[in-house]
């Protein structure tokens, strides 16, 4: 019973990953539905299995984001390097809010995020509520037409290597490295501050490479 609880709370969090990452970049989630619902099982199977081991509980986000980028390259078609941009967005945008969401609960409850990570009946509620602040900040991006445009209309397997793309490149595996460090953080609000500034810093690099028309 545990295991299926932590498996469908795991997808909760691919779900609100997939929405932001898909609405930011406009690709329609329900031409690939099938695909979403096959790739967030895996992850979240995986997930349950990696909490059994240390080791691999450190390592489960990085992980997880390599398994949705080899989903984005071969499910989805899409190119090496745009799958890291709409991975990257979406891992950082779901951490940022669950983050706020977190900060604020050790804030006014006084409490510390080992004490929320303890006790199942206060870590759940606030992982749906951040998950449910990623959805909706999507669809208000959505509504404000506020979105990129340059993911390539033909997806391939093809390698540009830019400026830029390196830059995302490397902020996104710096990220995933960071937030699976994340357990070993004892300060929350330090942790959320370098969240926020990779997700700034990688929206920034997104924003210039759409003002250029940049193409992967």
């Amino acid at each position: 019973m545990n295991a299926l609880v932590y498996i469908l709370f795991s997808m909760l969090d691919g779900i609100a990953i997939f929405t932001f990452s898909f609405g930011f970049f406009r690709l329609k989630m329900m031409d690939y539905w099938k695909e979403i619902i096959i790739t967030n099982l895996v992850i979240s199977i995986g997930t349950f299995f990696y909490s059994e081991n240390n080791l691999l509980s450190n390592l489960s986000p990085f992980i997880n984001l390599i398994i949705f980028i080899a989903a984005l390259i071969f499910f989805f078609r899409i190119s090496f390097f745009s799958a890291f941009r709409v991975a990257g967005c979406g891992f950082l945008a779901q951490t940022v809010i669950l983050g706020l969401v977190l900060s604020i609960t050790c804030l006014v409850l006084n409490i510390s995020l080992n004490e929320i990570k303890e006790h199942d009946y206060i870590k759940y509620p606030l992982q749906v509520i951040g998950d449910i602040g990623t959805v909706l900040l999507s669809l208000v991006l959505r509504k404000k037409k506020i979105w990129m445009t340059n993911l390539p209309y033909s997806y391939s397997f093809k390698f540009k290597p830019s400026r830029i793309n390196v830059l995302i490149f490397i902020a996104t595996i710096i990220a995933a490295l960071v937030i699976s460090r994340a357990s070993s953080i004892n300060n929350i609000y330090l942790g959320l501050i370098f969240w926020i500034i990779c997700f700034v810093n990688l929206l920034f690099m997104e924003i210039k490479k759409e003002m250029r028309g940049e193409i992967d």
